[in-house]
């Protein structure tokens, strides 16, 4: 009988479960872009940067925790107005937005998380 702390390895892993609930997000996240939703689009961004969180280099994830705090009292200066009726996004905001969505995304992709492109297109699947 094996110990407790003895446990052997699966060969499963939560690899495609963890791909999976990133595609989802990313999708959401496009999907509020689009839309220009604003607090939505911030909230899935957060939700993305918990997933890649362990990806991050040195100190990505600090600098990102700092700026995602002025995204988000843009955001709530964008809710404050919304609620008085004024529904336009400032340049700011949405700049904010799209670039932390930029570097959560090239942090997917240095992770290697997304398809490598392949020379010999026999080779892709294989």
């Amino acid at each position: 009988m094996r110990a407790e702390t003895d446990k052997g390895q699966s060969e499963f892993n939560m690899a495609i479960s963890y791909l999976g609930r990133l595609n989802f997000l990313l999708s959401q996240a496009d999907e509020a872009a689009i839309s220009l939703n604003p607090h939505a689009w911030y909230h899935i961004l957060q939700a993305i940067y918990r997933e890649l969180s362990t990806e991050m280099k040195g100190t990505e994830g600090e600098d990102w925790t700092k700026k995602s705090m002025e995204i988000n009292n843009n955001l709530s200066v964008y809710m404050r107005q919304k609620s008085r009726g004024i529904t336009s996004m400032s340049p700011e905001l949405y700049k904010g937005l799209h670039d932390y969505e930029l570097f959560l995304r090239t942090t997917l992709e240095r992770a290697g998380l997304q398809t490598k492109r392949q020379q010999d297109a026999r080779r892709a699947m294989g």
